[in-house]
């Protein structure tokens, strides 16, 4: 199946990230794609951390599972000298940036969850995460044998669409729209529906699973990694 878009005028590139990450992604997409497409970014979350970082005493490693849960550790001057187990490509590395040990132990929580097992790491474990969280991880590695638990260090509070982003989704120009998240995709859902012809770019099949509320009118891809390299190609392949 060719899930080329078959262009009458430029398509909306909707980016509904937190501002900051979705100028990077923004960044990380090919001149071609840029210059193909209508940028508008509206995020439909924002991140407030919690007040302080939990005591970290008496565990042997941390779970780090997305690039906020680092920057919200580093921000509040964070420190572990033990093994921190993350998950793709951009969270290990800004865990790395920050000096911590990172060690990436899977590309999703699935994974993540059976590479510790499999490895059965000195414990216990703490999972720091936000206040929405999929996956199970301290739950599933506790009942595997492996002491962990969670902790909640920021909250992601839902946005409404910015007027730009409601006068493209009620528009007739195709919307090309990334989900990176099963929450980004609830929050979306929330709003009013489309009647632009919608292109979904989820994440992975949880975050497709969730978006079937949108009732895409046309095509839905899944990233073939649950990456940004991943869903940078996704995009790519819809325009190119």
């Amino acid at each position: 199946m060719n899930n080329t878009l078959r262009l009458s005028s430029a398509p909306v590139l909707l980016l509904t990230r937190p501002l900051a990450q979705s100028r990077r992604f923004a960044n990380s997409l090919s001149p071609k794609v840029l210059a193909a497409v209508q940028l508008v970014i509206s995020p439909a979350l924002d991140i407030h951390p919690t007040p302080s970082l939990p005591d970290l005493a008496g565990y042997a490693g941390l779970i780090l599972t997305s690039r906020n849960a680092v920057q919200i550790f580093a921000d509040k001057n964070g420190q572990f000298a033990g093994p921190v187990f993350t998950i793709g490509n951009a969270t290990t590395k800004a865990a790395q940036d920050v000096g911590l040990n990172a060690v990436q132990a899977g590309q999703d929580a699935q994974s993540l969850v059976s590479t510790l097992i499999a490895k059965a790491p000195a414990g216990p474990l703490l999972h720091l995460h936000g206040a929405f969280t999929r996956g199970g991880i301290a739950a599933n590695l506790t009942q595997a044998g492996l002491p962990s638990k969670g902790h909640i260090i920021y909250h992601q509070h839902p946005l409404p669409p910015t007027k730009q982003a409601q006068s493209a989704l009620a528009g007739q120009n195709q919307v090309i729209l990334p989900l990176f998240s099963p929450r980004t995709a609830q929050i979306v859902s929330t709003w009013d529906r489309p009647h632009a012809p919608l292109y979904l770019v989820c994440l992975s099949s949880a975050v497709a699973s969730v978006a079937t509320k949108l009732k895409a009118n046309n095509v839905v891809v899944v990233a073939t990694q649950p990456d940004a390299m991943a869903m940078a190609a996704a995009i790519h392949s819809l325009v190119a």
